[in-house]
This record gives C-alpha cells, sequence and structure tokens, in this order.
C-alpha cells in the first residue's frame, strides 16, 4: 500500500474512533451501531468494516489508543528532584480532576465508563480501563510507600486499604459530577477534593474520629479559588 494511501487509512481509523467515543457517550454504547458512527463520520458501511469487524473490536480499541492520564498531565511534578512523594500525590490526582473537567473528550470517555456502557464478556471491563488509564493500584501503592517511609504519611497507614479508599473517593466524585454537573465544579474544587483526601489518609490512631471530621470542616471553610482565566466549567 502507498505511503499516502496508509496514512490516509491511519486518520480514518484515528477519525472513527474519535466519533465513537461521542456516539457512545451520547446514545449508549448498546444504542450506538457501527452504521451510526459511519453516519456520523461520514463514512461508507464498507469503510467502517474495513477497519474495525463488530463494535466490540472497535471499543477495546478506543481505550488501548488512549495514554494514561498521568502522562497527559504536568510531567515536571514527576521529574522535579525536590519535588517530595506527597505534593506528587497531591499534584497528580489535582492535575488528573482538572484535565476531566476541562478536556471535552476526557468527559466524553468518563462517562462511558461511568453511565454509558453495558460491559460484555468480550469487552475490556470498567475495571480494567479504570485501572490501565485512570488509577493503576501497583504505581498509586508503590508512591503511597514511598510518602510512608518519608513520614509525610502516619506509619500506621495500610496502603492495601488506602488505594481502595482513594480508587472508590474518586469513583464516587467523578461519577457524581457526571451525573450532577450543576452541583458542583470540578475543576474549580479539585484542589478542595484533593486536599479532604489526603487530610483523611492523614488520619493517625491516636487522633479520635471527631478530631478529623473537625479538621475537615474547617477545610470546608476555605474560601473557593475565583473563577478568572482558570474557571473552565
Amino acid at each position: 500500500m502507498p505511503r499516502n494511501t496508509k496514512y490516509e487509512a491511519f486518520k480514518t481509523r484515528m477519525h472513527l474512533l474519535d466519533v465513537a467515543i461521542n456516539e457512545f457517550s451520547i446514545r449508549g454504547y448498546t444504542a450506538t451501531t457501527l452504521m451510526d458512527i459511519a453516519e456520523s463520520a461520514g463514512v461508507t458501511r464498507g469503510a467502517i468494516y474495513w477497519h474495525f469487524a463488530n463494535k466490540t473490536e472497535l471499543f477495546n480499541e478506543i481505550w488501548m489508543r488512549e495514554r494514561p492520564i498521568y502522562e497527559q498531565i504536568n510531567q515536571d511534578i514527576y521529574t522535579h528532584p525536590g519535588n517530595s512523594p506527597l505534593y506528587i500525590l497531591k499534584m497528580s490526582f489535582t492535575n488528573g480532576l482538572k484535565l476531566v473537567a476541562s478536556d471535552p473528550k476526557q468527559r466524553n470517555l468518563m462517562n462511558i465508563v461511568f453511565h454509558k456502557c453495558e460491559f460484555g464478556d468480550s469487552m475490556l471491563s470498567g475495571q480494567d480501563i479504570r485501572q490501565r488509564l485512570y488509577i493503576n493500584p501497583q504505581r498509586l501503592a508503590s508512591l503511597l510507600n514511598e510518602c510512608k517511609h518519608q513520614k509525610q504519611l502516619p506509619a500506621s497507614i495500610n496502603i492495601e486499604h488506602s488505594v481502595n479508599v482513594i480508587c472508590a473517593y474518586f469513583t464516587g466524585i467523578i461519577g457524581n459530577w457526571l451525573a450532577y454537573q450543576n452541583v458542583f465544579n470540578l475543576y474549580r474544587d479539585a484542589e478542595q477534593i484533593v486536599s479532604q483526601l489526603i487530610y483523611m489518609l492523614s488520619y493517625r490512631e491516636s487522633e479520635s474520629m471527631e478530631s478529623v471530621l473537625l479538621g475537615m470542616g474547617e477545610m470546608n471553610k476555605a474560601p473557593a479559588q475565583s473563577g478568572g482565566a482558570q474557571e473552565r466549567c
């Protein structure tokens, strides 16, 4: 195949994947057909079947193509020698939330995973997708251990339980934001959301839970950041 033809075929394939993300996010995976995607993409039935044998193959490739969130945010937080593990943890979560809130494509991808897909046997599972692209448990556990060893988190912290808590925390936050976007501003509130999570992770057994909850209440009293140029959503 000539080079130009290969390039055009690649562009068409990428275009079909982008259109599919939008269609799945609007209609839902089950209600969307390959013909719906072909029509929205402006290609023929034969063209889409030339690229994808079926809808499941197209669906799976969407997620295999995407880069993990941590690769899409500012890489300086990982490479700067002065950044502590806790700072990296906080900024990774904060920048990740802001990316989801400000990037329509990321919002659509999240909407598919959380609200617009009934996962079948031959599809990548929701858990696989979340671990591959959003929160990788092994990577997160390693970072939490670094925080623990540098005494930035309590020595008594249970890493496995903390990973599960973090996954549940962000699943709830993002799921609710997607369903009820008028309730809170994810971009503006990202730092506060992450600060509250870190506060919970910093709980020590010597503290009473009442004092932790009171501390979180004080954090909630902090004035919200002004929208300005940075408030995108």
